[in-house]
């Protein structure tokens, strides 16, 4: 089972992604009870101040992380699917992807960051033949064909 954390444009404008101490009351912590100790340390960070993302939402991805590991699904993977925009906020959100999977897959969680424009490029260099018309669309309306 994957589970897709998707963001448009979101995370260039304001949010306030916070802990509640709730999630840091508990000793051995949430996250390394689940055996996610660079995780947890992370959360820490992030919750003390130490750390701070700007533009990714890191403390609702550690959430997530949580409540798969607690789900039903034996088996589970998180994907970040996000849209790059001009300019360098988007080149500093794909460096904060970028830390954070290096986080997750440290703690031998499946998780992946990609963009939009990633996957656009695939689908065009995989079976653009079978779906031109609709590929022409969605580069035309959402990536005016510059990927």
């Amino acid at each position: 089972m994957t589970a897709i954390e998707c963001k448009f444009l979101e995370p260039y404008g304001s949010h306030d992604a916070v802990f509640k101490s709730k999630y840091f009351e508990s000793s051995p912590g949430l996250w390394e009870a689940a055996g996610f100790l660079g995780c947890q340390a992370l959360a820490e960070q992030l919750y003390s101040g130490d750390l701070e993302y700007r533009w990714l939402s890191a403390e609702q991805l550690l959430k997530h992380i949580l409540g798969l590991h607690r789900g039903p699904h034996a088996h589970w993977a998180l994907l970040y699917l996000w849209y790059e925009v001009p300019g360098a906020a988007s080149d500093e959100h794909a460096s904060e992807a970028e830390a954070f999977a290096s986080v997750a897959v440290g703690d031998g969680i499946p998780f992946r960051a990609l963009s939009y424009q990633s996957v656009f490029r695939a689908l065009k260099n995989g079976k653009a033949d079978l779906h031109r018309d609709y590929l022409a669309y969605l580069g035309g309306r959402y990536f005016a064909e510059s990927v």
